[in-house]
Parts: structure tokens; sequence; C-alpha cells
């Protein structure tokens, strides 16, 4: 079985589910951290059928295997309560011996916290390095 690295597994997520597969998706995801129904309201909030991941950062050397990965700029359906209806996708996640990287949160910042967001990951995780597309998939 093919395994996926953090950008792999989160473009694998974001695809699925936005063209409504949310089993796929939720294969792809920590079901104890981001419930099914989480995954389902996705597609109506995102008004876009595809969303590109620009940056994803991997922690893989401590016992805490952790990702943040971010998305373009996406347009929501609903606006959030301060009126905003644009931002970006900032998306944790987490490796699991067992089952490699899953998706473990999913929050819509704008741009001025998704700076925030990225500099307490770093702060956190400060050995995390780029995780580039193509490094992609990797055997088991």
């Amino acid at each position: 079985m093919r395994q996926h690295n953090a950008t792999t597994c989160v473009q694998a997520f974001l695809a699925a589910a936005l063209a409504g597969k949310v089993d796929e998706a939720a294969a792809l995801a920590d079901g104890d951290q981001l419930p099914v129904e989480q995954i389902r309201e996705l597609r109506d909030q995102i008004k876009a059928k595809k969303v590109t991941v620009v940056s994803v950062l991997a922690s893989e050397t401590g016992p805490r295997k952790q990702a943040l990965a971010i998305t373009e700029s996406v347009q929501v359906a609903k606006p959030n309560p301060d009126g905003r209806n644009t931002g970006k996708l900032v998306i944790a996640l987490a490796k699991q011996d067992d089952r490699g990287w899953l998706v473990q949160d999913i929050d819509f910042e704008s741009e001025d916290a998704v700076k925030g967001e990225l500099d307490r990951f770093l702060r956190d995780f400060p050995d995390a390095q780029p995780v580039p597309e193509a490094a992609a998939i990797q055997p088991n």
C-alpha cells in the first residue's frame, strides 16, 4: 500500500471533500478530531470545486509528528460573524504510526490570523520543513 505525505494527504482530502466524497475524505481524517459532519459541511461552505494548497510545513523528528497546511484564499458561502467571506483554510495534520498522515482540524482564517498560526506552529515545531508535492507518494 502506498502512503501519502502531508501534502498529498491534504490535497486528496480536499479533493474528496469538495467533490462530496465524504467517505473517501473521512478515510484521510482523524475521526476523533474531525467529525464526519464537519467534512460533509465543507462542500457547502466553500464556493469552489478545487482549492489549491499553497504551503505545507511538517515536523517529523519529534515524538509528535505534526503538519500545517495553508490554502489559497477561498470564498465561503455564508460569511463569518465578523462579516468576512474570504480567507484561507488552515489545516492541521498529525502522523499516526498505523495510518500515516491524517487531517485533524480545519479552520477558516484571515490573512493576519494565518501568519499567527504559522508563527505558533514554527514556535511549537522549530524543526518543521516544507513538504513539496514532488516527494508525494512513498511506498509503505
